[in-house]
Parts: C-alpha cells; sequence; structure tokens
C-alpha cells in the first residue's frame, strides 16, 4: 500500500465507515418500506446504531461491514422493488457486489430469492417470479470477476476464494503489488 501510494489501512477503515453507513440506511429504508411508519423506521435506525457489535464492525479496518452494509441495502431495495425489473436488477447486482467483497452475500442472494419465489406462489403471480429471475441474473452479473475466475481455475463457480487470488493463479503471477494493480 504505501509503494502504491495509499495507506490500505486507513481505506479500509474509511470503506468500513462506509458500510456502516450503508447498513443504517438499507435499516431505515427497510422498516419505512415494511412498516410504512416514519418514527419505527427513525427508532430501529437508531436502535441499531447503537449496538456495541455494528459500532465495532463500523469502525473496522476491513471491507466486512462494507459488505454487510450492502447486503442490508439489497433487503431494502428488494422490498421497494416489488415487481419493478430495474429495481430486481440493481438489487441482484449490489448483492454480487456483496458476494466479491464478502463470500456471506451468497447467503444474502439465496434468501432474497427464497423470499421473492415465495411472494411468487403466495400471490399467484408470475410477475414475482421473473422478479426474482433478474434479480439472479442482476447477482450473477455483480459477481460475475468472481464467478468466472472460479469457473476457469475450479470448475465450480462457487469456491470461496477471493477473486483476485484465483486471477493470480490463472495468470501465473507472482509481484502481488503489481498484479494487483493489473487486475
Amino acid at each position: 500500500g504505501v509503494k502504491l501510494g495509499s495507506d490500505v489501512l486507513a481505506t479500509a477503515f474509511v470503506l468500513s465507515l462506509v458500510g456502516g453507513v450503508l447498513g443504517l440506511l438499507g435499516t431505515f429504508a427497510l422498516i419505512w418500506q415494511l412498516s410504512g411508519d416514519y418514527a419505527l423506521a427513525v427508532l430501529s435506525e437508531f436502535v441499531l446504531g447503537c449496538l456495541g457489535q455494528y459500532l465495532y464492525y463500523g469502525s473496522a479496518e476491513s471491507t466486512d461491514m462494507l459488505a454487510a452494509g450492502l447486503q442490508i441495502c439489497v433487503l431494502a431495495l428488494l422490498v421497494y422493488a416489488g415487481t419493478k425489473r430495474r429495481w430486481a436488477m440493481l438489487a441482484g447486482m449490489v448483492a454480487g457486489l456483496a458476494y466479491l467483497i464478502r463470500y456471506t452475500a451468497s447467503l444474502t442472494i439465496i434468501l432474497c430469492a427464497v423470499y421473492l419465489l415465495t411472494v411468487a406462489v403466495a400471490r399467484r403471480e408470475r410477475l414475482w417470479a421473473m422478479a426474482c429471475a433478474v434479480f439472479l441474473v442482476g447477482a450473477a452479473l455483480g459477481g460475475s470477476p468472481q464467478l468466472i475466475a472460479s469457473i476457469i481455475l475450479k470448475g465450480n463457480p462457487f469456491y470461496n476464494t477471493q477473486g483476485h487470488n484465483l486471477w493470480f493463479t490463472l495468470t501465473g503471477s507472482v509481484d502481488y503489488l503489481n498484479d494487483w494493480r493489473a487486475v
């Protein structure tokens, strides 16, 4: 990081704080969409912001909180979107980006797909099933750098090694800093 002219820990800290803010905004939007009550949404956001665990991860020097904040925003987008395909695609792409950052987003992708399919079955509306398909396509597009590298190297799109490390293996890299810039 020093050689590249950036402070890696400071950058990770800022990304973590951004993830914390996204998590708070996503929580507000989700509660507001589910309940329709502005005061409850503000209270929920306030309570979440006061939790010690949330504050710890929101100020940690890693990107875990960024992935978590994006995942909360995905849920809020899907609840807002309903059957709107553009929003479902956006939610899927954000979920795919979260998957690139942290593998736990794969659980969010699965749960969101189950949510959309459950609503489709309960309401007997094909539009919800289409929204699920669009969401999954968006998630595949968002996570494609990881999925493609995993398929090429391991034959399994869901291999749990970070995408840039797979690309290093694929290209036969030895110089981490220069190759990271190239990737």
